[in-house]
């Protein structure tokens, strides 16, 4: 954008000016797409103020930005310098840093979300291995049961059998002896 105002103001000329004109409509359709892709984001109203304050700089910065594009394209080229080299460098100033202070918290906050996410991956698989031991042991438990319930009858019916055999017709066996 700075680019294309500083040629708007050095060269004279309807056909340089229009090159630098459509340098700078290329450039502010990139920042509208940029901004709206931003804007459809869900944010927090700590994003929504940054926002906020990158389109309150941006609004007084594109005021400036078309008064020096009408001194630009009538040639009146001391003026638009004065006020690039002025209030507008002021007003850029503070729109690009608005917007890396944008940059900085978004970046922040996509650190923290990343961390977030990594911390609840780790208590996921720490789930994950819980149940399977759990499962493990119930199943061991179960297998245990059902191995039990046959077994334990057998072993009754051989100790009566083994206490017949030997002559014990009173002998009483009992479950779970």
């Amino acid at each position: 954008m700075a680019i294309g105002l500083r040629d708007i103001v050095i060269a004279s000329g309807d056909a340089a000016n229009r090159v630098a004109l459509a340098m700078i409509e290329q450039n502010r359709t990139c920042y509208h797409q940029s901004h709206d892709a931003l804007a459809a984001m869900p944010s927090s109203d700590l994003e929504k103020t940054a926002l906020k304050l990158v389109q309150e700089k941006r609004y007084v910065s594109v005021k400036f930005n078309n008064q020096i594009l009408d001194y630009g394209m009538r040639d009146q080229n001391q003026e638009a310098q004065a006020l690039l080299q002025g209030a507008a460098a002021t007003a850029m100033n503070e729109q690009q840093a608005a917007i890396r202070a944008n940059a900085a918290l978004e970046r922040r906050l996509s650190k923290e979300a990343y961390a977030a996410a990594v911390a609840s991956m780790h208590r996921g698989k720490i789930i994950l291995a819980s149940g399977g031991i759990a499962a493990l042991v119930m199943s061991a438990l179960l297998a245990w049961l059902i191995t039990r319930s046959p077994t334990t009858p057998l072993s009754q019916a051989t100790r009566t059998a083994e206490a017949i055999a030997a002559g014990n017709l009173h002998n009483d066996t009992h479950y779970g002896d």
